[in-house]
């Protein structure tokens, strides 16, 4: 494990504790461990499976959020994004190479 790596996620347990634990910033500093630690586990890097182990990793904490609805409008949000860069990254393909002479 690189010592880079480490004290990126040690930085984002104390922006964490920084902020007051609010909900979205543990959740996106939990997608950033995520994101960190997939190479190390050598695990390629995907945006669902990061997103989707960031709501289960919450819920196991607190349960109770299952009924929150700003917890399922976060991840929706968060679903919304990949799905439209994904698309964007799509259709932008070949289409973006100038045409200098």
């Amino acid at each position: 494990m690189g010592w880079d790596r480490l004290g990126i996620i040690l930085g984002l347990g104390g922006f964490v504790l920084l902020t007051g634990g609010k909900a979205s910033v543990i959740r996106a500093s939990i997608m950033a461990g995520l994101y960190v630690l997939a190479p190390i586990l050598n695990r390629p890097i995907n945006a669902w499976n990061i997103i989707s182990s960031a709501g289960f990793l919450i819920l196991l904490w607190n349960p109770a959020l299952i009924a929150d609805t700003g917890f399922f409008t976060e991840f929706r949000c968060r679903y919304f994004n990949c799905l439209l860069f994904r698309n964007i990254r799509k259709y932008s393909s070949g289409k973006t190479q100038s045409k200098s002479r």
